[in-house]
């Protein structure tokens, strides 16, 4: 659904709760694609900052997506 007013609290989250997360994602992951550029052209430079950096973020957001899925499961909206 491209729009959803009730997302949430579909997923039990405040709105400060939600932007803080998605700030944060949205920022590591521009930091990843800028990195993973440079690396692409110069492949000797950064030579696993791009894993590392998109590693990190998946444990990070781990613990987040279990507990979202949780919820949407419970309340049938998965």
């Amino acid at each position: 659904m491209l729009i959803n007013f009730k997302h949430l609290s579909q997923v039990e989250e405040t709105y400060i709760e939600h932007f803080k997360f998605a700030v944060w994602a949205g920022c590591l992951f521009l930091v990843l694609g800028i990195v993973s550029l440079i690396h692409a052209i110069f492949p000797f430079i950064l030579a696993r900052t791009p894993d590392q950096i998109y590693s990190y973020f998946q444990r990070a957001s781990s613990q987040r997506q279990r507990r979202v899925e949780k919820v949407l499961k419970e309340k049938r909206l998965e």
